[in-house]
């Protein structure tokens, strides 16, 4: 039998501080529009605490709307102070950056006194901008939304866009903006009927408009020659071999390397999901991960009806959400699944038979793309934690994980996260280190794979 691999901390947290939002949209999985009544400050800092003592690689801020909570300021000074080198990466998910400036510059300082980019945003946007305010029920929402990138980019703050695709003929649209502003990716957030959305099954694509949408996301991520656009969808890995052969990807990773706690202490599998595991002011955060039984079942792909005969049942698993949200059952099976098992099988069979190109490489590559002795060497992830002897790396803009072991992990190691180093710098420290030449088969590996990159000085 597989076995999943379950980190000791989560890869990622998901933390709704409110519940309050100012916008109208009729498939967000928050119910409410004004603040829940256990939004206190007591609690604020018992879910603070968890954090801290959880330690994710990455946190999630989101609601409702995070710059809706009067606590959004105090909480990224107390992480910062608190955390120092161990805080995570941060993303903001929040629909008004435009109205809340003094956050955004707050956000800017403690990252040049962190020395990088630690602290980002999430910015959604689901088509042109008649259909995006006609979405979140909020005339001229669009133009806030450019004026508040156009901010973050006034304050150089990395961000990223996200579209909920219920609209096919707004993909494109939306894809073409984000390349065009900048935004650091492109994230398909599924629809789940679930808060505002309950029951509204008819707002979901079919499975066969699903099948299409892998489609267009390997398509257009092949004519990018990058993973710029990323999705929950975890049945991609039945056609994007990368993800199939990675040892790392196990699908919906809910529990398993995502965990959420909502504005009143509710802990979930993920935000998407309704099935509460526990709330933070009866236990911890650490105590749930590392212990809930239905978590256990879950890791060792314990699910029901079609999933648990699944060829993909340890690369996929079905979707968690799609399980509670059409039959309430965690461990069910996910109803929207849009391959047949013969169609698996046969996509399996193709990618594992494919095989992979190797070739001796030398210091040739180097003028390939151009890298000199002077040339710096960066860090492009730095989401890292140790798991026994390897280094696992997430790699946020190929919304994948990489397990660096031996010369990789020692080469990472070497590279300062803040400023990067020089390849003939790199050279020394490493022979300096382990009594070797540097190896560039690895240099490179760790380059194609995203995970470091190339400045020319």
């Amino acid at each position: 039998m597989k076995q999943i691999v379950v980190p000791d901390r989560p890869y990622h947290l998901s933390w709704d501080l409110t519940t309050a939002c100012h916008l109208h949209c009729n498939f967000c999985y928050n119910t409410e529009r004004k603040s829940h009544p256990t939004e206190t400050r007591d609690l604020i800092e018992t879910i603070l605490d968890n954090v801290v003592e959880l330690k994710p690689l990455h946190l999630g801020i989101g609601g409702g709307d995070p710059f809706l909570s009067p606590y959004i300021s105090w909480i990224l000074q107390q992480l910062a102070e608190r955390m120092g080198d161990e805080m995570p990466i941060i993303t903001i998910d929040t629909m008004m950056v435009n109205q809340r400036e003094d956050v955004v510059q707050q956000v800017w300082r403690l990252n040049k006194d962190l020395g990088d980019n630690r602290i980002q945003f999430y910015l959604s946007i689901h088509g042109s901008p008649e259909i995006h305010d006609k979405i979140v029920g909020y005339k001229g929402h669009f133009k806030e939304q450019i004026e508040g990138i156009k901010l973050l980019k006034r304050y150089g703050i990395n961000f990223s866009l996200g579209i909920v695709p219920t609209n096919f003929n707004q993909l494109d649209t939306v894809l073409i903006l984000a390349l065009y502003l900048g935004a650091g990716l492109l994230n398909l957030s599924q629809f789940v009927p679930i808060g505002k959305g309950a029951k509204a099954y008819e707002q979901n694509l079919s499975s066969e408009q699903y099948k299409w949408l892998l489609d267009w996301i390997m398509t257009r991520n092949t004519q990018l020659g990058c993973r710029y656009i990323v999705t929950h969808e975890h049945w991609i890995a039945a056609v994007d071999r990368e993800l199939l052969m990675n040892s790392l990807f196990i699908g919906c990773s809910a529990g398993i390397y995502y965990f959420g706690v909502r504005s009143n202490g509710d802990i979930v599998p993920c935000q998407l999901n309704s099935y509460v595991l526990g709330n933070v002011c009866n236990t911890r955060l650490t105590e749930i991960w590392r212990n809930h039984p239905v978590l256990r079942r879950w890791r060792e792909r314990e699910v029901e009806g079609r999933c648990i005969d699944c060829p993909l049942v340890f690369k996929c698993g079905g979707c968690r959400c799609n399980a509670v949200a059409y039959s309430g059952n965690f461990l069910g099976e996910d109803p929207l699944c849009p391959f047949s098992p013969e169609e698996l099988i046969r996509a399996i069979n193709l990618n594992q038979a494919s095989k992979k190109i190797t070739t001796e490489r030398t210091d040739a590559y180097l003028s390939e793309i151009n890298i000199r002795n002077d040339t710096r060497i960066v860090k492009l992830v730095t989401l890292a934690t140790w798991q026994g002897d390897s280094l696992i790396i997430r790699n946020e803009a190929r919304n994948t994980f990489v397990e660096l072991t031996g010369d990789a992990s020692t080469i990472y190691c070497l590279i300062p996260s803040q400023c990067g180093i020089a390849l003939n710098d790199l050279r020394l420290a490493f022979k300096k280190q382990t009594g070797r030449e540097l190896p560039l088969v690895e240099l490179r590996a760790l380059i194609s794979s995203g995970v470091l990159g190339c400045v020319i000085e």
